[in-house]
């Protein structure tokens, strides 16, 4: 594939140049997934995560969050399978509740059949919701994992809190990679 920019209307420059087609082993998925308010369903007490509690407005319960890492956990192990025979090797994820939530995840079926692990930090988002990286220990090895953060101004001029960007240098498939996972507020 060539991607052209051109400075002027006679001068283009290739931005990407199309490559010999690659063995499936060779090739891996990247995605980015929002998980859109993946909360576990125990109020914590320092975070306005009451929606998402069984005595919350959503009535947020144990079912409840099973079938949404069901649903998730089939979904995610899908993309990129088609082309390279194997989900994918990294995934940036968004708005996820902690650590826990992430453990869940990769412990449903399909995904806890995979070699999955994950990168997160808290942030200081009111909500508390984060982002947070999920790869494939195979072929994935994490290096370096600091978070960025964010300084965002309401209307007023008052420092409002927000998810921190994630920031993890590592090694994919022996070649070195740095990936940014963000998830900006609206």
């Amino acid at each position: 594939m060539y991607i052209y920019i051109s400075t002027t209307p006679k001068m283009p420059l290739a931005f990407f140049k199309k490559k010999k087609k690659k063995n499936r082993k060779d090739l891996f998925t990247v995605a980015f997934y929002n998980l859109e308010n993946l909360f576990d369903t125990k109020d914590d007490p320092y975070t306005l995560d009451d929606d998402f509690t069984p005595e919350g407005p959503k009535k947020w319960s144990k079912k409840r969050y099973k079938r949404k890492k069901t649903k998730l956990a089939r979904t995610i192990s899908a993309i990129g399978r088609q082309n390279t025979g194997r989900g994918p090797v990294l995934i940036g994820v968004a708005e996820v509740e902690n650590n826990k939530v992430i453990s869940d995840l990769l412990q449903t079926s399909p995904l806890k059949e995979g070699s999955y692990d994950f990168v997160h930090f808290d942030s200081p988002d009111e909500r508390g919701i984060d982002t947070a990286l999920v790869y494939d220990k195979r072929f994935f090895k994490p290096l370096l994992a600091e978070t960025l953060e964010l300084y965002i101004e309401n209307a007023d001029g008052e420092r409002d809190t927000t998810r921190d960007i994630l920031y993890v240098k590592g090694s994919l498939n022996e070649e070195e990679v740095h990936v940014f996972v963000n998830h900006w507020p609206s």
